[in-house]
């Protein structure tokens, strides 16, 4: 047990696999500073003191996600000792509020901790069950989705709304004209490799962002073609400019 002194930290003389270790050295990093447990703790279970520096940037990195996150549903929200008020009446939103400060401290951009922010707020601003679900299944999507699956969601979705589409291209559009395209060429419009977009489109017809359209009199063996639905629409509401 400690001996008192408050910037001491106890720590196991063996830690019993390096998992255990990161564990205690990521609660530990989450203060100011590397103390001399924690480095002793890197040493036992293999970290090198260089990437101490590293994990502490981490933390401070998530931290900043989470605070995106936070600013953003308090913008949408517009207040913020009132948006945890409502947050703290409900236990959903209280589901809600962990699941979006888990996924922004792991996001892999600042406009993705703010999409999750706002999918909060627009479930404390919901009205009933069903908008509150709408903003949980918002918060589950944009979790699950990178960078990647975005390029691919964002080249269909700029087909369906152009104006340009060659009217035998697929499925009608907004516009009337038609907006799918085939797995080869929407990779080519990504800069992705054929084998590679398959990732990608696995993740975003999961989630009901795309759908898959038959191609009648294909001559060329594509297969069928990639569609957006408005639900992948929606979403990219959410992550604007990518």
């Amino acid at each position: 047990m400690s001996d008192g002194t408050d910037d001491q930290l106890d720590v196991p003389e063996s830690v019993p696999g390096t998992k255990l270790g990161l564990t205690l050295l990521t609660f530990a990093l989450a203060a100011p500073g590397v103390p001399a447990t924690v480095q002793s703790t890197a040493l036992a279970v293999g970290i090198l003191p260089a990437f101490l520096d590293y994990l502490q940037d981490a933390s401070q990195r998530a931290w900043s996600r989470v605070k995106a996150a936070s600013d953003e549903a308090t913008d949408v929200f517009g207040d913020a000792e009132q948006l945890l008020e409502r947050i703290s009446s409900d236990d959903r939103l209280l589901w809600l509020l962990d699941s979006t400060v888990e996924a922004a401290a792991r996001a892999s951009t600042e406009q993705k901790a703010r999409a999750l922010g706002r999918a909060l707020a627009e479930g404390a601003l919901a009205k009933d069950d069903a908008r509150l679900d709408q903003a949980a299944l918002m918060t589950r999507i944009i979790s699950d989705v990178e960078p990647i699956d975005l390029r691919v969601l964002a080249c269909l979705s700029n087909l369906r709304h152009s104006r340009n589409v060659r009217p035998e291209a697929g499925p009608a559009s907004g516009y009337g004209y038609p907006a799918y395209m085939w797995t080869v060429d929407l990779a080519l419009v990504a800069g992705l490799d054929p084998v590679v977009v398959d990732g990608p489109l696995g993740v975003l017809q999961r989630h009901g962002l795309i759908g898959q359209q038959a191609v009648i009199g294909d001559s060329e063996g594509k297969g069928a073609g990639w569609c957006i639905t408005d639900l992948g629409d929606r979403l990219l509401d959410y992550l604007p400019g990518i």
